[in-house]
């Protein structure tokens, strides 16, 4: 897991230290700043890290950006090399980029191990310096387990080459998924209960609210629920057994699920319904009297962006251990900026990761500032200390 970005001498000017643990919420931090501090593009250096997009890492300008994980460390130092065609001339001979990537990590023994590149980055093209010593070997392993989701601007990028996945086809693979597994679930398990009965109410009224949420997202289990109703204690006490024991085994899938269900509901789209199906996945029907169905291409570029993000974290199988966002409130009216820290602190819980969002709204943290690095506070600060 990152845990902290130092950048030094970004555009020439600015040292950050990002630092995903200090924040009153580990692993959540807001990064606040001007435009033209950086914002966007200190989450630019980070997804090129993880994504090894070693031109991008060129055409930036800074001087040296440190990486620490959990598990090591990983320094990149970036050398501008100008020559010029003789000393009384203002036009460049040549102009390339060198570029120098060190990976350290130390384990419980003390024992430790380095790696190193360097490329060259002249005329939109590049190279290693060394291609027989040059070796990223333990980059690589790293980042096949550490995947960075990066929401750039107003548009979701997912980074790879599928299918965009806020169709409604992924949720209702999601969906159809789910069931499959909760069905081959509900089997007995373990030895009969000696007091089967005590708590059985209870147990049933709980039981019968999870098949009623299951439902709302296109899942149901009508034998089970005329289980719970039929009154014979047995056959109640053997559908809250069976479905316990499912809702137990995949409580993570489900919570995606009904949380997807509650963002959207509880977002207000204007004027529209959502429908959740096993069948279609998702849709959206108009409250006018002809109950037009709305494709999503019909839908505000707000309600779109809302939709990508929810599906992207919530539904998407890829594990992901940090997302970067980038000025969310750009989409969002004042409403949804209000209620975003509650949902990406719920995505956060459910998905375990990391995340760093750019922006300018005090809303979109609920000005809770123990949350927030500033770019333009640190520096000011480090101005002070010259």
């Amino acid at each position: 897991m990152l845990n902290q970005v130092q950048i030094l001498g970004l555009f020439g000017m600015y040292n950050y230290t990002i630092n995903l643990l200090q924040s009153s919420k580990k692993g959540l931090l807001f990064m606040t700043g001007p435009n033209g501090m950086g914002k966007s593009t200190v989450l630019r250096i980070i997804n090129a890290l993880y994504n090894k997009d070693f031109t991008t890492l060129c055409q930036i300008e800074y001087t040296s950006v440190i990486f620490t994980f959990d598990s090591c460390i990983i320094s990149i130092h970036r050398d501008e090399i100008v020559e010029m065609v003789d000393s009384n001339s203002d036009v460049p001979h040549d102009n390339r980029i060198e570029l120098h990537y060190h990976y350290h990590s130390e384990n419980e023994e003390n024992l430790t191990y380095d790696e190193s590149c360097s490329w060259i980055y002249s005329n939109g093209s590049l190279k290693k310096s060394n291609e027989e010593q040059a070796s990223i070997n333990s980059l690589d392993l790293l980042m096949a387990s550490e995947k960075c989701l990066y929401v750039a601007d107003s548009r979701l990028s997912q980074n790879n080459t599928d299918e965009p996945i806020y169709k409604s086809e992924h949720l209702q693979q999601f969906i159809e998924n789910l069931k499959v597994r909760l069905s081959d679930a509900m089997i007995p398990i373990g030895a009969v209960e000696t007091d089967m009965f005590k708590n059985l109410e209870k147990r049933a009224i709980n039981v019968s609210k999870q098949l009623q949420d299951l439902a709302l997202c296109g899942i149901d289990f009508p034998s089970q629920q005329d289980a719970l109703k039929s009154g014979i204690k047995e056959l109640v006490w053997h559908a809250c057994r069976c479905c316990e024991h499912a809702f137990h085994m995949y409580s993570d899938e489900i919570q995606k699920l009904q949380v997807f269900r509650e963002f959207l509901e509880n977002s207000h789209l204007v004027d529209k319904e959502l429908e959740i199906s096993l069948r279609r996945g998702y849709r959206f029907i108009s409250k006018s009297p002809k109950r037009t169905i709305l494709t999503f291409d019909m839908l505000s570029s707000g309600e779109r962006h809302l939709i990508m993000q929810i599906m992207m974290l919530l539904i998407s199988p890829q594990k992901i251990s940090l997302v970067l966002i980038d000025e969310p409130e750009i989409s969002f009216h004042l409403m949804w900026q209000m209620q975003y820290l509650e949902h990406i602190t719920k995505i956060q819980d459910i998905r375990k990761c990391s995340i760093l969002v750019a922006t300018h709204s005090t809303q979109i943290f609920d000005s809770k500032f123990e949350l927030t690095t500033d770019l333009w506070r640190q520096h000011k600060n480090e101005s002070k200390h010259k």
